[in-house]
């Protein structure tokens, strides 16, 4: 993931043309907020949500990110507050009506015990009656039927991507092979995401102390919300 630091904005094209619908996701995602709830979104990237509530008017809005890069980006785009944080071991005295968990970046967390930090901090992090929403590629349809796949972006005009994906047990991985057009050398990043079942999320949920969860589905993207 060292490409995350100096492609970073070339990433944000890519997220940009991946077909990535955020208007239909915040619309699902806003049945459960308030206009004056103050949110904290985890693993934020570069923005395109924040940017998409913001203009839904959402104001009292956090982006956080392990990444500085990707924050400067998002900052750029959204003019909001942006802060680095890592979502496995974060504290913090603030509390949040709302935690946000998109774009399947809770797949960051590598296995069980990271992904119970990642739980317990945001629960840790709520007001009471706040909740975490958590929205993931629906894990039933990855795990009954894998599959790699290939797919071609034209970034810019200077670089080309190829983006790779294969899944290995429960580890999907991802490569991402960046083409210079003009001298055709290519840079390679690779990320690693870990396949949760909905029943390992929800059942930790359960454990870390939220009372109340619900599931929605959108396609194949699927939407977990726990309340605290």
């Amino acid at each position: 993931m060292e490409l995350y630091k100096s492609k970073a904005d070339l990433y944000d094209k890519f997220i940009s043309q991946s077909g990535k619908s955020y208007e239909k996701a915040a619309e699902i995602i806003a049945k459960y907020l308030k206009k004056t709830d103050f949110i904290l979104e985890l693993a934020a990237g570069t923005g395109n949500y924040a940017l998409e509530f913001k203009k839904r008017g959402y104001k009292n809005y956090t982006c956080s990110d392990i990444n500085d890069e990707l924050l400067e980006i998002a900052k750029k785009k959204t003019n909001l507050k942006c802060i680095n944080l890592d979502m496995k071991s974060f504290s913090l005295k603030e509390k949040f009506d709302t935690i946000l968990i998109l774009f399947k970046s809770i797949n960051y967390n590598l296995n069980i015990h990271e992904l119970k930090n990642t739980l317990k901090n945001s629960f840790n992090s709520l007001k009471e009656n706040g909740r975490i929403i958590i929205e993931i590629t629906n894990p039933d349809i990855i795990l009954s039927n894998p599959k790699s796949g290939a797919f071609l972006f034209d970034i810019d005009e200077n670089y080309s991507l190829i983006h790779l994906t294969d899944v290995e047990g429960r580890f999907l991985m991802h490569y991402f092979i960046f083409v210079d057009k003009k001298t055709n050398k290519c840079e390679i990043d690779k990320h690693k995401n870990y396949i949760f079942e909905t029943k390992e999320i929800t059942n930790l949920m359960n454990d870390v102390g939220f009372n109340k969860i619900e599931k929605q589905l959108m396609g194949n993207t699927l939407f977990i919300i726990g309340y605290r």
